[in-house]
């Protein structure tokens, strides 16, 4: 949740239960929205898969961000930082 707010992400929903969380950025002077699902699998006892999707609200929007590279760089950060 905080890498989500840290990009200026709003979180539309979420399921602990399992493992996802749908969040979305609205209009800017850049684009006209995107919305983005993150889906977690543990893997192993010690280990997860983060899969992120990002989608552009309207697809003709060329200039909307792809948000994957941003999301996992950021939670890579924050889990070399512990």
């Amino acid at each position: 949740m905080k890498v989500l707010s840290k990009l200026n992400l709003d979180v539309a929903s979420e399921n602990g239960a399992t493992r996802y969380v749908l969040a979305q950025r609205g209009l800017t002077a850049f684009s006209m929205g995107e919305n983005v699902a993150i889906f977690v699998r543990k893997k192993t006892k010690t280990s997860s898969e983060v899969e992120v999707v990002s989608k552009k609200a309207i697809a003709t929007n060329v200039f909307a961000p792809d948000w994957l590279d941003d999301i996992h760089k950021e939670l890579a950060a924050r889990i070399l930082a512990k």
